[in-house]
């Protein structure tokens, strides 16, 4: 009204006062001539005067609003209180609004200038509306009013159910009947109207909590097994024109402790007349939840079906079932209404046999790719459980055993491009003889051991010659290997540098001086014979060593490298 969505032509009234305040002066927080629509005459409580407002479409009517005559602060008029009446083509008839508690009346105003904004607790759909002023004793009354809602796009003209019932056990006493239902109730079935199921409002997840308007009814529509004769339950939509059907949600409880659960099955049947029905329906079944109680939405797809009438069957799974909102997502269509369309529209080539284990072709492979999607999971977490533990099983023996590259004899141009690769891999290898157990007697000692046992035999001084070498014998029993003392400061080594060798001061001049060349090793060996009961040192060849890293230049060469042993046995 205060937009100007609804035209000056869609208000009218029963009666005006005079022109001033004609129905065109009815619009909420406007001061248009009079300020008010007042009608003419006093209102009593028996008075039928009204404001009719028309929307030319049907819309869900959800909260309404009135105000006052103020009319520039020389207004007196207001309404206490007023009643709804709507319009509805499929109804063909006027329908009185009541909420839940059977009242008519919507509170309106104190005043002439303040609004007053009611939510209706039972909304309804209708393409017409009427405000009827009410008063207990005869008096004059104005208003400005003004209609909260949206336009109704499920097409859904009227609905039929059977009437729902009450649990006499539950604290409250409250009733699962339709109490919004504005069509007629026959034989203890509802018909040709539109209520609860319908409203866009849905129930709480627990049905006993009270209500908080204090209503005598809830949110939800029941049916208890014991009422009706059939083990289901059978509710028919009717539309305005034929639609393709996309899919209907239903929400639904499953209070499983107070006896309400999911239905166990839902059959969708389908017509364009209302008398006949397609025998090739769509079946559903939702899967029972024995944990959870919240309320929950079941969706169930209706394969893009042709229909202008659609029936829904619930079969029991418990004692109740309580349904609070049906919604349907369908489109408009055109289909052709010769004899010969209808017979073949309701013709089904399906044995009646086959058509539930048809209509559950689509739960059954959602099963399937749900399995097997979960065995793919287990078969992936399994497997990469057991990489797991065979690479930790592994990680052990590889420190235990590091990689040592081989430095067996070959091109050196090759080995020398190798070089930092081997000295990556020779930095965790262990002694010669830890690699070759088998072949090296167990009382062999690495050089570097000797050196550690010769720094308490520095008091024995021996006089190497320098072009002696020592020879291998074997005796019955491994005498114990000779013991090197540490070579006096006046010592010179060939290639020797401080990398190898700490200089001490007094010799650095020394060094200057070209030494004699002799067999490479960071101790000096003795070359004389070794005393008897003492085993003489192994002599390895230089052809026997290999590069690892270069160092630099030295007066003694162009490269000053270090060599590492490996025996050849």
């Amino acid at each position: 009204m205060q937009s100007g969505m609804i035209s000056n032509e869609s208000l009218s009234a029963s009666s005006s006062y005079d022109q001033s305040v004609s129905p065109l002066s009815s619009r909420i927080r406007t001061e248009i001539r009079g300020g008010a629509w007042c009608p003419n005459g006093l209102i009593t409580a028996r008075s039928h005067q009204y404001l009719e407002i028309d929307l030319h479409d049907e819309y869900l009517i959800t909260a309404t609003e009135s105000q006052g005559r103020f009319a520039n602060s020389i207004g007196v008029e207001f309404v206490e209180s007023y009643s709804l009446e709507f319009w509805r083509d499929s109804l063909n008839r006027w329908a009185k609004y009541q909420d839940f508690n059977g009242s008519r009346l919507i509170p309106g105003n104190v005043n002439t200038y303040t609004p007053n904004k009611s939510i209706l607790e039972a909304p309804f759909v209708a393409s017409k509306v009427r405000f009827l002023p009410f008063a207990d004793h005869p008096r004059t009354a104005c208003m400005r009013v003004e209609l909260y809602g949206c336009l109704w796009k499920q097409a859904i003209i009227a609905y039929s159910a059977p009437k729902g019932g009450d649990m006499q056990s539950m604290t409250g006493g409250a009733k699962f009947e339709d109490l919004s239902y504005d069509g007629v109730i026959r034989d203890g079935r509802m018909l040709d109207g539109l209520g609860q199921i319908t409203d866009s409002y849905t129930g709480p997840n627990d049905f006993e909590l009270p209500d908080p308007d204090d209503t005598t009814g809830s949110r939800w529509v029941g049916w208890n097994k014991s009422m009706l004769i059939d083990d289901e339950v059978e509710l028919t939509f009717n539309f305005s024109d034929t639609r393709v059907m996309y899919f209907v949600d239903i929400h639904t409880n499953n209070m499983f402790t107070k006896d309400v659960q999911l239905f166990k099955e839902a059959e969708v049947y389908f017509s364009l007349e209302g008398e006949r029905w397609q025998e090739d329906f769509v079946s559903y079944e939702p899967k029972q939840d024995r944990v959870s109680e919240h309320a929950r939405v079941i969706h169930i797809d209706l394969e893009n079906r042709t229909a202008k009438h659609i029936m829904l069957k619930f079969k029991f799974q418990h004692e109740w079932i309580l349904i609070s909102e049906v919604t349907f997502k369908s489109a408009p269509t055109v289909v052709n209404s010769s004899i010969e369309f209808l017979d073949e529209y309701y013709r089904t080539d399906v044995p009646p046999t086959s058509r539930k284990k048809r209509n559950s072709t689509s739960r059954t492979s959602v099963g399937l790719a749900c399995g097997a999607l979960i065995g793919g999971g287990i078969f992936i977490a399994g497997t990469t459980v057991l990489l797991t533990k065979r690479i930790r099983r592994r990680i052990p023996n590889m420190l235990k055993k590091p990689f040592c590259p081989s430095l067996r004899s070959g091109n050196s141009a090759r080995n020398n491009r190798r070089a930092p690769r081997l000295a990556l891999g020779l930095a965790n290898c262990p002694p010669i003889h830890m690699l070759r157990p088998a072949i090296v007697d167990e009382d062999y000692r690495e050089p570097y051991n000797i050196w550690k046992e010769t720094l308490g035999r520095r008091d024995k001084r021996y006089v190497p010659d320098q072009n002696e070498y020592n020879e291998i014998y074997e005796e019955n029993e491994f005498p114990r290997p000779y013991m090197m003392r540490r070579p006096d400061p006046h010592e010179s080594f060939y290639a020797a540098t401080d990398i190898i060798h700490h200089a001490y001061p007094e010799e650095r001049y020394r060094r200057r001086e070209r030494p004699i060349p002799g067999l490479f090793t960071s101790i000096k060996l003795p070359e004389a014979e070794p005393p008897n009961g003492v085993a003489p040192l192994l002599d390895f060849p230089r052809g026997r060593m290999r590069p690892v890293t270069f160092l630099g230049e030295s007066l003694h060469g162009n490269v000053s490298t270090t060599y590492v042993i490996t025996l050849t046995l």
